[in-house]
């Protein structure tokens, strides 16, 4: 089925290897608003939907996907052992391969040029990691290697003179080294929060929508007294702590009951008849929330989305070139944040002429993100899918007797 025309026979299955991409070209457009949110940042330029408000359309679609998987996919006894490690194993081998990556850079630029060329994390850690109180060092350190707790750093940071940990949201105070310095790959603390849902997502999902819907109810009220009884954190309670993003991950999750409820009575062809308006909507609004008004933007486009997903994944289900789109996202989300240091650090060497115009900058930046994502998606993450596959379906196998 071409992404754009559903066919009249459409029909629901998993493709043929048995994983599948969600809306990929909705996932894909949300990783470039975070890719050139950090290039284009130096700018002051705003583009596409800002980097906070992508990371929640991120969770709507993943309560979406977690809901499909864990009701038609990881069924049976032993299956949320099978979801756990393949959630992990979807998340992890590309985010350490990204995490060495700085540390492969730095020991060639020692052996090349006889002095370390660090960047990212590892400059703040060479500079500050030995003044870190021993706590400090090893929460922080642990959370680089299980990305578990990222988001916290986000809520404090380490005093320059005495290597102690502060809670605060004014971490760019004189004297302060903000906390998400010292990660190795800055974007990487929503993998952490992604990685708390999985874990809740077998849960949540066999829970009645009343339930679910209380749970939103508290999720918001979560967030409001948190900002209220402690407005010096307000930042971690706004988009960094899981209790009060949990509504966007059950947004994700009621968006799939409707879209199971309408295939259920048989509209399946007409929600993806409905998807090719809705979704060119979905995209324009995508594109042009920098020019909506500033008030309720976010929540307004959230809301969009959830109610938009059933008709977009109608029309996109068994899709290749909505899977192949989707397929770049997730490395991409990874991947841009080492390529903009070692393209500023070119830019600041002059290795770069021709790129000081800055929308030229940006499309050639783009590019070449989504061509080291795809690398990333031949070199590491199809392996890695076959094995989850075969893991699930090794699961559905039964023991002899």
């Amino acid at each position: 089925m071409s992404l754009l025309r559903p066919s009249e026979g459409i029909s629901w299955a998993f493709p043929a290897d048995g994983w599948v991409q969600v809306m990929g070209i909705l996932r894909l457009l949300l990783a470039i608003s975070v890719t050139v949110l950090h290039f284009m940042s130096a700018f002051g330029v705003g583009f596409l939907v800002e980097g906070h408000v992508a990371v929640k359309l991120f969770y709507i679609i993943s309560g979406f996907y977690m809901a499909l998987v864990l009701t038609e996919k990881y069924t049976g006894p032993g299956s949320f052992r099978i979801f756990l490690g393949n959630r992990f194993l979807r998340l992890l081998p590309t985010y350490y391969l990204l995490l060495l990556l700085p540390v492969a850079v730095t020991i060639a630029g020692r052996i090349l040029t006889g002095r370390p060329l660090t960047f990212g994390g590892l400059s703040t850690w060479a500079q500050h990691g030995h003044l870190l109180d021993p706590v400090a060092a090893v929460l922080l350190a642990v959370s680089n290697l299980t990305v578990i707790g990222q988001e916290f750093s986000w809520a404090g940071a380490v005093e320059a003179a005495t290597g102690h940990w502060v809670w605060t949201d004014d971490y760019f105070a004189p004297g302060m080294v903000p906390g998400f310095f010292f990660l190795g790959i800055t974007p990487s603390w929503t993998l952490g929060i992604e990685l708390e849902f999985y874990c809740l997502a077998p849960i949540l999902v066999a829970l009645r929508t009343s339930r679910l819907l209380w749970i939103g109810v508290a999720s918001l009220l979560c967030r409001f007294a948190l900002a209220w009884s402690v407005p010096s954190l307000d930042a971690l309670w706004q988009s960094h702590f899981l209790p009060t993003e949990l509504i966007y991950f059950l947004g994700g999750v009621l968006s799939y009951r409707a879209f199971a409820a309408q295939r259920t009575l048989g509209n399946l062809p007409a929600m993806a008849a409905r998807g090719r308006f809705v979704l060119p909507g979905i995209i324009g609004l995508f594109v042009a929330y920098p020019l909506l008004s500033v008030g309720p933007r976010a929540v307004f486009l959230a809301v969009a989305l959830a109610l938009a997903l059933p008709c977009v994944f109608a029309l996109t289900t068994g899709s290749k070139a909505d899977r192949a789109l989707g397929e770049l996202s997730y490395p991409l989300y990874l991947v841009h944040w080492n390529l903009a240091y070692l393209w500023s650090s070119m830019a600041q060497k002059g290795w770069l002429p021709g790129f000081d115009d800055r929308r030229l900058a940006t499309v050639a930046f783009i590019g070449v993100s989504l061509l080291a994502a795809a690398a990333l998606v031949h070199c590491v993450e199809a392996p890695v899918n076959r094995l989850r596959e075969r893991r699930r379906l090794a699961s559905l196998v039964p023991f002899p007797a």
